[in-house]
């Protein structure tokens, strides 16, 4: 029988995804006073072994988490470029992490103390494996219990992980990308494709995708960006994208193109081409826009062009970090306010004039008119969080 209730939380407002707590009660204790069994991580911890830990980004947790004695809990959660399984103990509060290369790995089921687990990459699909646990858990072997093998063709690809880091006084400095395509080639002989993800904050992780590989055995090589404010590598890498949007983010993509030209030869410079969705097709539209001899080609589905024109038709009354903290609070209680008829004290016009004017400078559209590069939108029917005429606003620029 279990002994005690855990839940993941968050402070309120802020990002819409960000660090969470793990929280217990103990169900045979009089003092029902939540504990902290793993706190937010504003960049990084030290766990067992000294291993570098980046807080949890989950969502939730595995239906079957429990050891047989309902003292360690198992789950996983991304760590910068990868998916990376833990097993804490509840009573001393140490996290302990799953022995793994440099894959991802994910638990999905625990019965007693037998842990079903899937191994992925880029290079392969996903693997099922089981461990018995013991002790604390940092010594556990998976054991492979479907085969994973590669497809055809991409067995000369490569897959590397980059961590940059900006020179100056900049409160966050570091992102990371990673590379996925051909070893070696000839000079200037593979085309390269940007990919930003969406969210803004989520990431990119070593997983297994059919549409990069499917890319990688046509001949191309990609990026995934993890700009800053994407998960993974801390609270404070997330909240620094809040009131940046449409500089840092756009800022990184740009280095990290420019890096890879660098480090592999073997890209060809003229034939850059970006995807993306969502917020990540808001990037594409922004870099295309504002960096028009860069990029050649243009994937966007559901772009966010115009923040200020979306702001109050999304689902979300989300304004896409156009807005610090702060503005974002002040503005949605506005609008809540205003909605209810509740006597509140009212923005003048002048303060919602200049944040509609913030989120409208933004945003892609500004930059439009400079766009050169042939561009394939992507546009969903009925999608709510991104409504399907900010991608007609860009077809109509």
């Amino acid at each position: 029988m279990e002994k005690k209730l855990v839940w993941l939380e968050r402070d309120l407002s802020g990002p819409h995804h960000i660090t969470h707590r793990l929280m217990s009660i103990d169900w045979e204790s009089s003092d029902r006073t939540p504990t902290i069994l793993i706190d937010l991580v504003k960049t990084k911890v030290e766990i067992h072994k000294g291993l570098d830990f980046y807080g949890l980004y989950n969502r939730e947790l595995p239906n079957r988490c429990w050891s047989k004695d309902s003292r360690y809990l198992f789950l996983s959660s991304p760590q910068r470029s990868n998916i990376k399984s833990y097993v804490l103990d509840t009573e001393t509060k140490i996290l302990s992490e799953i022995p793994n290369d440099d894959t991802s790995l994910v638990v999905l089921d625990v019965f007693e103390n037998f842990v079903l687990l899937k191994n992925t990459s880029l290079l392969v699909p996903s693997v099922l494996m089981a461990s018995k646990f013991e002790g604390d858990g940092s010594g556990m072997k998976l054991i492979p219990i479907t085969a994973g093998s590669m497809i055809e063709g991409t067995e000369d690809m490569q897959i590397e992980h980059v961590d940059y880091v900006y020179q100056g006084e900049d409160a966050v400095r570091d992102f990371n990308f990673t590379y996925f395509g051909p070893k070696t080639g000839a000079a200037r002989s593979v085309p390269l494709i940007v990919m930003p993800h969406g969210g803004p904050h989520s990431n990119y992780v070593n997983m297994f995708l059919l549409e990069t590989s499917l890319l990688t055995l046509l001949g191309y090589a990609m990026i995934q960006v993890n700009y800053r404010g994407s998960t993974g590598m801390g609270s404070d890498n997330v909240e620094y994208l809040q009131g940046r949007v449409g500089d840092a983010d756009v800022k990184d993509c740009v280095t990290a193109t420019a890096e890879a030209l660098k480090k592999y030869p073997w890209l060809d410079p003229n034939r850059v081409g970006l995807s993306g969705g969502s917020h990540g097709g808001f990037l594409v539209a922004h870099l295309s826009g504002q960096h028009p001899n860069m990029y050649q080609a243009v994937v966007a589905r559901n772009p966010v062009i115009n923040i200020a024109a979306m702001f109050t038709i999304s689902d979300i009354p989300d304004c896409r970090n156009a807005l610090r903290i702060d503005e974002r609070i002040r503005l949605h209680h506005d609008l809540c306010a205003a909605v209810s008829n509740e006597s509140y004290d009212k923005m003048s016009s002048e303060e919602t004039a200049e944040m509609v004017v913030k989120m409208f400078k933004c945003s892609p559209i500004v930059h439009a008119h400079k766009v050169k590069a042939p561009t394939l939108m992507q546009i969903g029917k009925n999608d709510l969080r991104v409504p399907p005429s900010q991608g007609k606003h860009w077809y109509l620029r």
